[in-house]
C-alpha cells in the first residue's frame, strides 16, 4: 500500500517548523532543518516529484540512504537522485545526502541554538537525534 498522505505529513512538518521559527516566535533567526530517510525504493520512485517538492519550507534538508525494507536498489532512484532534485527545486536551500550513521554528526555541525530540527524518519528519530544530543 502506498501512503501518499505521508508526503503531506512531510510538507506539514517543515511548514509548522517554519511557523515556529518565524516572527513573532521566540526564535526569529532559527533555521528549519528537515531530516528524512525515504522508505522503500518503489515508493520513492513512484512519488519522486512529490518528495522533491515537499521540503520548500526548510532551510536545509538532510537525506539519509533509502530504507530498502527488503527491496533491491534497482529502481533508478536513490538518496543522491533525491538530493539533486531538491537542489533543483530551490538552489538556495542546502540539501545534503548522507549515510544514516553520519546524520547525527551533520546535525551537530549545522544546527545552532534556536534552530528547529524536524526528523521525518523513524530510525533517525530514535537513533540519530539522540546521538546528536537533539532529543
Amino acid at each position: 500500500m502506498e501512503r501518499r498522505h505521508h508526503l503531506d505529513d512531510l510538507r506539514a512538518s517543515s511548514g509548522e517548523a517554519r511557523q515556529c521559527c518565524a516572527p513573532p516566535a521566540p526564535s526569529t533567526k532559527g533555521k528549519v532543518v528537515a531530516v528524512v530517510q525515504p522508505h522503500r525504493y518503489t515508493r520513492l520512485q513512484s512519488l519522486f516529484d512529490q518528495f522533491a517538492t515537499c521540503f520548500n519550507d526548510a532551510d536545509a534538508v538532510i537525506v539519509a540512504d533509502v530504507y530498502p525494507a527488503g527491496e533491491q536498489k534497482d529502481r533508478g532512484v536513490d538518496r543522491d537522485h533525491l538530493v539533486g532534485a531538491i537542489k533543483a527545486q530551490w538552489p538556495s536551500a542546502a540539501a545534503i545526502g548522507l549515510r544514516r550513521r553520519s546524520v547525527a554528526a551533520m546535525i551537530r555541525e549545522i544546527v545552532t541554538p534556536g534552530d528547529y530540527v524536524a526528523s521525518l524518519a523513524r530510525a533517525i528519530s530514535r537513533n540519530g537525534l539522540c546521538a546528536a544530543g537533539a532529543a
